[in-house]
């Protein structure tokens, strides 16, 4: 009976030689980090401004990252002047919108919260401009205008930019509107990454240069109603902010000295403007050789700026036609001057249309454009706009610059 334990035990089970149920492994899959979202409220440093004042708002270095596409400035904007009424349209002073600031040509409906911006810069260490945008209240319009979904301008957008809403009634010499603007600067909005507030070395400043009253306010209807000023107070910055772990944010730190941390922010070029024959030189190379002059070539340039595509469903239509007929509804038949008073030109020169492409448009250093035809309207105010790829680039001790 010895003789027979002497031998190797050859006996298998068919467990032997099937792999661990998954249910009994530890899970090998990438694991969420322990990180906490936060929704921060930043007051101004500079409290209530009238027209042509200055907003500062401080954003400090922090242990977070601020989500893109979440910051927004909160604020109520108050009207004073005289002949102030209830009744909707009869006698309203309200936010100013695309067209001049006259009461023949102003379109009420699209009037917005921008208008009271002039300018938005964004200050890095040591006063370092890392974004900004001048005639922001021109830009928006442009955006709201062409640019944007029909069915959104009368719903969110009307409580959120004011777009086409009465101001709150308070006395014949007082109203209000209470509006929550998305901050439309790159770096927050559309840029490639979250912005990495932990690698900051000193504040960020957020300065917003209101407009005068008769950039940002319009007065329509038939009594005597005038504004003198505006105000533009309870300001707050608001974003969403990602809390992020000690041990990430020390290692982006010391990754940084090596290889800077590269944040992209996009862009291209339009010109603001009616009636227009336009040509665009980079550099003295003629970049556009269709001549722009009549409204239908016009508006195909527009929407190949706008989109890359010469189709106008691809990403938002224009709200051209809702506009038109607005416009008739307001005046009477035959009262149509949209093509004259409202219209823009855009150039595109964006040479490839991938997300993936950094630096996509077409760099130059000299940028000419000639601009004739305004006969028509001599006295219509001609913005130009040139908007550009840029990248943003941490490196080490928290220093940003931008490489264009």
């Amino acid at each position: 009976m010895a003789a027979h334990f002497t031998q190797a035990n050859q006996e298998v089970h068919s467990y032997m030689l099937t792999d661990i149920p998954d249910s009994l492994k530890s899970n090998s899959n990438p694991q969420a980090i322990k990180s906490r979202n936060r929704i921060f409220q930043v007051s101004s440093t500079s409290q209530s401004q009238n027209s042509g004042g200055v907003l500062l708002f401080n954003i400090a270095p922090s242990n977070f990252s601020i989500t893109k596409g979440s910051m927004a400035l909160r604020a109520r904007i108050t009207f004073t002047g005289t002949g102030f009424d209830t009744a909707t349209g009869t006698a309203a002073v309200g936010l100013d919108g695309p067209g001049p600031a006259l009461a023949t040509a102003n379109i009420p409906a699209l009037g917005n919260g921008y208008s009271v911006m002039q300018r938005m810069t964004l200050y890095g260490s040591n006063s370092s401009i890392i974004a900004q945008h001048n005639y922001l209240n021109d830009e928006m319009n442009l955006m709201l205008m062409h640019n944007s979904n029909s069915a959104y301008l009368p719903t969110d957008a009307s409580l959120l930019l004011g777009i086409g809403s009465q101001p709150v009634y308070v006395s014949a010499t007082s109203s209000y509107v209470d509006v929550v603007l998305p901050v439309p600067l790159s770096i927050f909005q559309s840029a490639t990454q979250d912005f990495p507030a932990y690698l900051l070395s000193a504040p960020l400043t957020l300065q917003i240069d209101l407009a005068s009253v008769a950039r940002a306010v319009a007065v329509t209807g038939t009594n005597a109603v005038t504004c003198t000023e505006y105000s533009v107070s309870n300001t707050f910055l608001l974003f969403q902010a990602v809390e992020l772990p000690s041990a990430l944010i020390e290692a982006e730190r010391m990754a940084v000295k090596s290889s800077p941390y590269v944040m992209t922010a996009s862009s291209t070029l339009a010109v603001h403007g009616s009636g227009v024959s336009a040509q665009v030189y980079f550099d003295g190379n003629l970049i556009n050789s269709n001549i722009v002059d009549n409204v239908a070539n016009t508006f195909y340039m527009l929407k190949q700026f706008m989109h890359h595509n010469v189709q106008g469903n691809i990403l938002q239509p224009s709200p051209i036609a809702q506009v038109i007929s607005a416009v008739a509804a307001e005046r009477g038949p035959g009262s149509n001057t949209y093509c004259r008073n409202y219209y823009s030109l855009g150039f595109d020169t964006t040479s490839f249309d991938e997300e993936c492409t950094i630096f996509g448009g077409l760099p130059a250093t000299n940028v000419n454009i000639q601009l004739a035809g305004y006969d028509v309207n001599p006295t219509f105010l001609v913005t130009v706009l040139i908007f550009f790829d840029v990248l943003v680039a941490f490196g080490s001790e928290g220093s940003m610059s931008v490489k264009r």
